[in-house]
C-alpha cells in the first residue's frame, strides 16, 4: 500500500512544500522505515524528500534518525 492523499498532503504541508533535507520545492513522500521492513503509511512514518535526497539518504537505515529530525525541526 501507499501513502493516501491526506497523509502526503499533510506530510508536505508541515514541510513547508520543501524536502526536509535541502529544501527544494518537488518533493516525493518517503517512507522513513521502508514498508518492507514493518513501515507504516501513517504521517508519523512519512517524510518530504527530492528525488536527489531520496537516492542519497532514502536506503541508508544510519541515515533514518537524521531524515526524522529533519522534518520535525
Amino acid at each position: 500500500m501507499a501513502f493516501s492523499e491526506k497523509v502526503k498532503n499533510e506530510a508536505k504541508r508541515r514541510a513547508c512544500f520543501r524536502c526536509v533535507i535541502c529544501h527544494d520545492k518537488f518533493v516525493e513522500i518517503h517512507h522513513i522505515i521502508p514498508q518492507a521492513e514493518g513501515g507504516n503509511d501513517t504521517i508519523e512514518n512519512a517524510a518530504p524528500l527530492c528525488a536527489s535526497c531520496h537516492d542519497l539518504f532514502g536506503g541508508n537505515p544510519e541515515k533514518r534518525k537524521q531524515i526524522r529530525e529533519m522534518r520535525d525541526h
